[in-house]
């Protein structure tokens, strides 16, 4: 939906009889500092402080339900803050991860080991 200023609003509606999968406290020393989940609802993205003080990038394949992040990357707590998280709307594994000072783009690529 949109705000009367034409700007996108973030709304959830989310209707279930009983919950799939949920993800306690993946980062201890800060919780979830940002986060966002893909169009298609099958790739979610979060971002929270390690135990050293960096900043960690954890790429979870939402439909498979883990206990542990898919693929993760850390970052310097010298970026600043995280500011944003954006999919590619034609192209899921394209993303953008932006902090205060620096911009991540990233191609997820998934390997599928039978």
């Amino acid at each position: 939906s949109l705000q009367y200023r034409g700007r996108w609003l973030r709304n959830i509606f989310f209707l279930c009889s009983k919950s799939i999968f949920t993800i306690f406290t993946p980062y201890p020393a800060s919780g979830i500092l940002l986060t966002e989940i893909s169009g298609s609802a099958r790739y979610l993205i979060t971002i929270g402080c390690s135990e050293d003080g960096d900043y960690t990038v954890d790429f979870w394949l939402w439909t498979l339900g883990g206990d542990k992040p898919d693929d993760s990357f850390k970052v310097d707590k010298n970026s600043g803050a995280p500011v944003a998280i954006c999919f590619n709307p034609d192209i899921e594994e394209h993303i953008m991860v932006a902090f205060q000072k620096y911009v991540y783009l990233v191609v997820w690529v998934i390997i599928h080991f039978r």
